[in-house]
């Protein structure tokens, strides 16, 4: 019983806004990260789990999809990087909504 209502406490004292942020970091810096590895399959799996609505996310997975293909060929070989990443405004509560822009770099190795 005291675990359970120290851990409302800290619930009940945590800023909901600075959660529900960083849960959306989160999940946007696994989503880059799952892009930047190149690899379709892990990028189609990351939107299956996490429902992340990404915009342009179908012409991200046709483009990772070439790069390995051109990768395995001996064709090209490149780094994908992101370098810049920030939202439209933070979440302060339940009905508040954010959006995520991320800019990537792809360059030849």
């Amino acid at each position: 019983m005291y675990l359970l209502m120290r851990y409302m406490l800290l619930f009940l004292s945590t800023d909901l806004s600075s959660l529900a942020t960083t849960k959306i970091e989160w999940m946007d810096h696994l989503g880059m990260d799952e892009i930047a590895s190149q690899e379709p399959g892990a990028f189609a799996k990351y939107i299956k789990l996490y429902k992340n609505t990404i915009c342009g996310r179908h012409p991200i997975a046709v483009y990772l999809s070439a790069l390995k293909e051109n990768k395995e060929s001996g064709v090209e070989e490149v780094e994908v990087k992101f370098v810049k990443y920030e939202h439209s405004s933070r979440v302060k509560d339940a009905g508040d909504s954010s959006v995520s822009y991320a800019s990537g770099v792809v360059r030849k190795m």
